[in-house]
């Protein structure tokens, strides 16, 4: 007879890179719910891995030995941004390394701002060296 364990597996460790974090200063000037909103989302993606919330989708043919998931977040719910739902426009860029159980948020910008990720900066940190 098998043992199923219960036991939680311990919540990944989250990081992010400076670039991030100069990012989240500012979408949290414009958008004052955005802290309280980012550790809610953090709190659901802790829920959901090793998958991914709805909403957020996988970036594909990184190449340039990228051997870690890259997602991006597209339906991002603000609290300040009335009558959008999860549609606010924000996008967040994360990598989930699961061998190190460890989540790398890259890049965080509004889509009338920026087109696309920055495929530059997922390269620089999470390309095998």
């Amino acid at each position: 007879m098998s043992v199923i364990s219960l036991e939680k597996s311990a919540p990944p460790d989250m990081e992010e890179v400076s670039e991030f974090q100069e990012e989240f200063a500012e979408i949290s000037e414009t958008y004052n719910s955005f802290p309280d909103d980012f550790e809610r989302f953090k709190s659901v993606l802790e829920v959901k891995l090793p998958g991914y919330p709805n909403g957020t989708v996988p970036i594909s043919k990184l190449g340039g030995g990228v051997v870690c998931p890259v997602y991006k977040v597209r339906k991002f719910r603000c609290e300040c941004i009335r009558h959008k739902g999860n549609d606010s426009g924000i996008r967040i860029i994360y990598a989930y390394k699961p061998d190190e159980n460890k989540i790398i948020f890259l890049e965080l910008y509004h889509k009338n701002q920026k087109a696309n990720n920055d495929k530059d900066r997922i390269y620089k940190y999470l390309s095998a060296a």
